[in-house]
């Protein structure tokens, strides 16, 4: 079973993040790379500048959606119970989560992408999916696909008018050799 504390080391790592999704481009193609990343931006490595200049070289557009406050929001866990209540450090506090937008706006600025603050009541996903739709497109391999007509039904039918004249013809015959042998 997957969970977060099997983790050794707790927090976020967005440069590694960034590491590993330019990985997953095809690097024969250095257009129409865009990597959406929704974060708090809080990151405990420090490696986010770094991974997104390695992107911008790549050719990656980095997106960056803001989710949380600056002064932090309190970590939600649900128990076996499936009551909520918040994380907790090690003296007792509750583990709060804050947001750093300055980073995002930073990691957006170097990949030539745009950050985005997700508030309630808004809907940033879809001015992200505007602002992608909106870009030049091309066509990939799992777009196309190939249409097949069935062309089988008339050797099918044939086979089939075949086997029944077959079984009819093989059944008269021997009709006929039982009944010339009881004659004979």
């Amino acid at each position: 079973v997957l969970d977060p504390n099997l983790i050794e080391t707790q927090g976020t790592d967005i440069g590694r993040a960034i590491e590993t999704s330019i990985k997953a481009f095809d690097p024969t193609d250095r257009k129409y790379r865009i990597l959406l990343l929704l974060t708090d931006g809080e990151d405990h490595s420090g490696g986010a500048e770094t991974a997104a200049a390695e992107a911008a070289k790549e050719g990656v557009m980095v997106y960056t959606v803001g989710i949380g406050l600056p002064s932090g929001v309190p970590i939600p866990v649900k128990d076996e119970n499936g009551r909520v209540s918040y994380k907790k450090d090690a003296d007792g506090n509750i583990v709060a989560s804050r947001m750093d937008p300055e980073l995002l706006k930073k990691i957006a600025q170097i990949t030539n992408g745009k950050f985005y603050h997700a508030e309630p009541g808004h809907y940033e996903l879809l001015d992200v999916l505007k602002e992608i739709n909106g870009m030049e497109k091309r066509e990939t391999d799992a777009d196309k696909f190939t249409r097949f007509e069935d062309r089988f039904q008339l050797p099918l039918a044939i086979a089939l008018a075949l086997l029944i004249t077959e079984s009819l013809i093989s059944d008269r015959r021997r009709r006929k050799r039982a009944w010339a042998g009881r004659f004979t």
